[in-house]
Parts: C-alpha cells; sequence; structure tokens
C-alpha cells in the first residue's frame, strides 16, 4: 500500500519531472459521489488517495483496522480464511461500494480479512470521523446501512452459490463481475488465483476454462483471460451474479 497524497481534492499539485499529474477525485466512487454537499464539504478533505497492489492484505483476522476504504479502480474481497490456509471470497466491493463498516463496533474482531482483489486505488477514510459525521446525519447513516446490506446479501448469495453451482457456473461469474468492475475485456488472473478466490481446486478452474476456451467463449495465456462472447458467457454463469447485480443497483447509489 502506497498513500499517494494527504488530500484525495487538492488540485494544486505539481507532478515530478517526467511524471503525469492524476487527480483522483471522491466522485469516482458511488458511495462519496451520493453524499449531500454538507456531508461531502466534512469527509473530503480528509480523505486519503492509497495505491493497492494485487493480493496485498489491508487487515487480517482479528482486531480491525481503523480505516474504511471507498475503491475507485481497485477491487477489494472480504475473504475468510481457515487454519489450515485454505479459503474462499465472501463478497467484492469495487467503485460502487465501500468496506469497512464493521467499525461501527471499535472493540470487534472479525473471521475474515479484506484482500485486494484487483490493483488500483482507492480513498481512505479515518474511522473515527466516518462514525461523527454519521452520528449527525440520518441520509448518510442510511447510505453506510445500505452498502453494510449489499455486502451481507453478497455474503448469503455466496454461500448458495458455493453449495449448490457448478464451478464453470462459478467461473463464468467470476469473470463476468471482474469484467463489471474492469475497463476492458480482459482479466488478469491466473487459475490459482481464481480457484482460491472461488474456494475450489485449481484443476477444475483449469478443466472450466478449456472447455469455455474450446468453445470460443474466452481466450487465455499466462495469467491473462480475454472474454471473446459475453453473451455466451451469461448464459453460462449461474443466476447468482444477476441476482447480486440486481440487488447492488437497488441497494446502492447510481
Amino acid at each position: 500500500m502506497r498513500v499517494l497524497d494527504c488530500n484525495a481534492c487538492r488540485t494544486d499539485i505539481l507532478p515530478a519531472a517526467g511524471e503525469t499529474a492524476t487527480v483522483w477525485k471522491p466522485e469516482r466512487n458511488r458511495v462519496l459521489r451520493a453524499l449531500c454537499p454538507s456531508d461531502q464539504n466534512k469527509v473530503f478533505p480528509s480523505l486519503k488517495v492509497i495505491e493497492l497492489r494485487k493480493g496485498e492484505f489491508l487487515y487480517e483476522n482479528g482486531p480491525e483496522s481503523h480505516f474504511m476504504y471507498f475503491p475507485i479502480d481497485a477491487v477489494l474481497t472480504l475473504r475468510h480464511i481457515l487454519l489450515d490456509g485454505h479459503g474462499c471470497d465472501l463478497a467484492r466491493v469495487g467503485w460502487e461500494g465501500m468496506i469497512g463498516l464493521v467499525l461501527f463496533r471499535e472493540t470487534i474482531s472479525t473471521p475474515y480479512c479484506i484482500q485486494v482483489q484487483f490493483g488500483g486505488h482507492a480513498l481512505r477514510l479515518k474511522s473515527g470521523l466516518m462514525l461523527t459525521v454519521a452520528e449527525k446525519s440520518m441520509p448518510f447513516r442510511s447510505l453506510l446501512l445500505s452498502c453494510f446490506h449489499a455486502v451481507m446479501m453478497q455474503i448469503a448469495q455466496s454461500v448458495a452459490c458455493n453449495r449448490h453451482h457448478t464451478i464453470q457456473q462459478q467461473f463464468c461469474r467470476y469473470m463476468l463481475d471482474a469484467l463489471d468492475h474492469g475497463t476492458g475485456d480482459v482479466v488478469k488472473s491466473t487459475h490459482d488465483q481464481i480457484a482460491s478466490s472461488l474456494g475450489v481446486r485449481r484443476e477444475g478452474v483449469t478443466e472450466a476454462a478449456i472447455r469455455l476456451q474450446k468453445q470460443r467463449l474466452i481466450q487465455y495465456h499466462r495469467g491473462h483471460i480475454k472474454v471473446i462472447d459475453r453473451g455466451g458467457m451469461e448464459s453460462r454463469s449461474c443466476e447468482c451474479y444477476e441476482v447480486v447485480k440486481r440487488q447492488i443497483r437497488e441497494l446502492l447509489p447510481r
């Protein structure tokens, strides 16, 4: 993790020689964009832009970090890891949401961790400030509860999906969700990484990828998976993709 600037809203910073200035506006996250002007004035000046690397942990099992995260072009996952090291993803959050709501109780410990699934940038805010603003703003509290509900809904759907749907269906769902959070038709993930996210054997993911490639729905080479036929992938995905997509669209601001 690398903190790029102390204030996400500043535009007067000159880039170093050979660099291009990038302004990470808070409005690029849908939750922050939905805040009323008075709440934005309280929150935006304290946001910090952080650069996240794929695979790193923001906090692990145990006492929570004291931050909340609003992804911009990064994707974060709630991940449960067992004592033997195996685990699976429970929920995924990108530019449409935020993560860290468990901090409403500062002494709580969690049975899961937060990991960066796809690297990029996020805005970070100290939980203490978030709680202070939320206590005085009903619209802000309502928005945060919607984020919490969206994560809980994903967890419930993941439990049913992992129990009842095939690896190929889960693989298609993973790819479609990755495309929704990305900017193109290529997903940078290895079979090992996908298997770890889904909580299944790598061989199962490889078999699914081979079948889909033979059907000319995807092409993959050394950790780069290109979706050729999105419609075909949607038809082979389980119902969970559309259910989660619809629920998030209803719960979170556009």
